[in-house]
């Protein structure tokens, strides 16, 4: 049960992290445009 809670956070922090580079880019690219 340990693993399967290490591999959801694992996978809900990388969901984070790429929902927050695809809003910064998406900014940065609608500041540049």
């Amino acid at each position: 049960m340990t693993e399967f809670i290490q591999f959801a956070f694992c996978v809900a922090v990388l969901y984070c992290v790429v929902d927050t580079l695809i809003y910064v880019l998406s900014w940065l690219f609608g500041v540049c445009a």
